[in-house]
């Protein structure tokens, strides 16, 4: 947990810091839980200007109060880490004091180490922290802020002098995050084969993790209950157990205590091993290698059974070759990481009536082309072409009661050709129209637009026009009633999909009560009918 800045600071220098555990918490009467504090002081992020230091002072609140670090200044609960050399400002070596004369708190004295008179530090532009750690603090227990004040003499002009500056800063005591101490082995030295105990004491609502040599154990979830017992051993372990509590906020706390067991006789571990032949003990024993078995080059291992643990996988890293008319028999072939492959450099043979279930199938060599040698029906699921892909194709064949059904577009760069019959209009309605009056729609699919009108008296006559889109009225169709017989007169126009369509009957001359027209919307493919599209 970062400490917490305070208002009312007027350090040039600035300080980060953070607690170990990440969240302090407070002592009990039956556990004196113990924490350290670190502080990282520097230049400022971002700061245009040199800033000389000759000294620092850390004060920490100590005695009986809430806002206490700790309870005793007095006895060794504060211990001062020096920055190691390679973490220290070029050229300066810091020396600590600490003065615990005080009841009501202890005071850290970093000092640098100059040359000659020249007793400071220069913390240049994006020069590092200097860092100091306060350790082995017996958390005072009650909970609170606790006020750590740093005060600095420095300057930006060290020839004009240096002035104390102070910077305030809180560090946070939580009563009862995670109670978690004394992982020990009961025994610690067992004999090969025996089973050991291992007991602590830690809160009972958090959980843990148990973990073998590094590695999380097959029955890595002991109970809270502060003991657990291992499998018969045969090899010396260490065991870490993991405790994890919710902090505030829903912050998850890890803590971490280790221990090992010593078993006699156990196994050997050796680096390297040369033999002619290597024999289990007994007939129903093993030849078990804990870490990796390495052969040499061109070397082989012979061997009529190899198993891996319950939990575990064998792997192979590179090539697994089997010998001619040899048979590699597995329940699943996986590969370890996201970006590995499976290669078969020759044939793949899948025995009859067997299925090659795949994700994907991707030909990366030569050509980049997928080859099937021979004719093949795929008969169950999709094919499913990636965003701006191509079915290249000679031929696609639907099965004698299939359809091939193209749910979006269909675009034929060239000449498209049914040797067969089509079913391209779905349906289609003629509209009568009177004189004078106008509709419109939106052709959902291409289609033919055919236009009819009629004169039915002497002397009169009829016109009707259509309006595509943007484009003026077209005389569409024109009827001249003469000689006593009815003048009628048809116009076919073709139009996109999304075209916007009008149609006008409009009179001439003569009786406008015979005077009629008609429209007929032919769509081809699964366009709307008349009553979806007439406005």
């Amino acid at each position: 947990m970062l400490i917490f800045p305070r208002e009312g600071s007027t350090g040039l220098l600035t300080v980060e810091g953070s607690t170990y555990p990440d969240y302090l918490s407070v002592s009990t009467s039956y556990n004196t839980e113990v924490g350290a504090v670190t502080l990282y002081i520097g230049p400022p992020a971002g700061g245009s200007q040199s800033i000389f230091c000759r000294k620092i002072v850390v004060r920490v609140p100590t005695g009986p109060g809430a806002d206490a670090l700790t309870t005793n200044a007095h006895a060794p609960a504060i211990a001062i880490s020096v920055p190691e050399p390679g973490n220290q400002l070029p050229g300066r070596r810091w020396t600590v004091k600490l003065d615990t004369s005080s009841d009501s708190y202890a005071e850290v004295t970093c000092t640098p180490e100059g040359f000659g008179n020249s007793g400071f530090a220069e913390f240049k532009t994006g020069s590092r922290k200097v860092g100091f750690t306060l350790s082995q603090i017996a958390i005072h227990p009650i909970p609170g802020d606790v006020e750590i004040t740093v005060f600095e003499d420095s300057s930006y002009q060290p020839e004009t002098g240096y002035t104390t500056r102070r910077s305030f800063y809180d560090v946070r005591k939580y009563q009862g995050i995670l109670y978690f101490h004394s992982l020990r082995a009961e025994p610690s030295f067992i004999e090969r084969g025996q089973s050991a105990t291992l007991l602590w004491d830690g809160s009972p609502e958090a959980d843990y993790t148990m973990f073998a040599n590094g590695r999380p154990h097959p029955e890595h979830n002991p109970p809270s209950g502060g003991t657990w017992t291992s499998e018969p051993l045969d090899d010396d372990t260490e065991f870490t157990l993991e405790a994890k509590t919710m902090g505030p906020g829903d912050t998850p706390i890890y803590r971490q205590l280790t221990t090992s067991v010593k078993v006699d006789n156990a196994n050997k571990r050796l680096n390297s091993i040369k033999v002619g032949t290597i024999n289990a003990p007994t007939a129903g024993g093993r030849v078990r290698v804990a870490d990796d078995l390495t052969l040499g080059q061109g070397k082989t291992l012979d061997a009529d059974h190899i198993n891996a643990s319950t939990a575990g996988a064998i792997t192979v890293d590179t090539h697994l070759a089997l010998a001619t008319g040899k048979t590699l028999s597995v329940d699943k072939v996986n590969p370890s990481t996201t970006n590995r492959a499976i290669m078969v450099d020759t044939d793949l043979t899948l025995a009859a009536n067997k299925t090659l279930k795949v994700d994907k199938v991707d030909a990366t060599g030569g050509s980049g082309t997928l080859t099937i040698g021979s004719s093949r029906i795929f008969t169950e699921g999709d094919l499913t072409l990636g965003p701006g892909k191509t079915l290249d194709a000679d031929h696609i064949n639907a099965s004698a009661a299939g359809t091939i059904t193209v749910d979006t577009h269909l675009t034929v760069e060239g000449l498209f050709t049914a040797n067969g019959p089509t079913d391209m209009v779905q349906n289609f309605k003629a509209t009568e129209l009177g004189l004078g009056q106008r509709s419109s729609f939106t052709a959902e699919s291409s289609g033919i637009l055919v236009v009819l009108c009629r004169a039915e008296n002497s002397g009169s006559t009829v016109r009707a026009t259509v309006k595509i889109d943007t484009r003026g009225y077209l005389p569409a169709s024109h009827a001249d009633h003469s000689n006593g017989n009815w003048g009628e007169h048809c116009f076919a126009i073709a139009v996109r999909k999304g075209a916007r369509c009008e149609i006008l009957v409009e009179k001439k001359r003569g009786n406008p009560q015979y005077q009629v027209g008609w429209y007929l919307w032919c769509p081809l493919g699964k366009g709307a009918t008349m009553a979806e599209i007439e406005e």
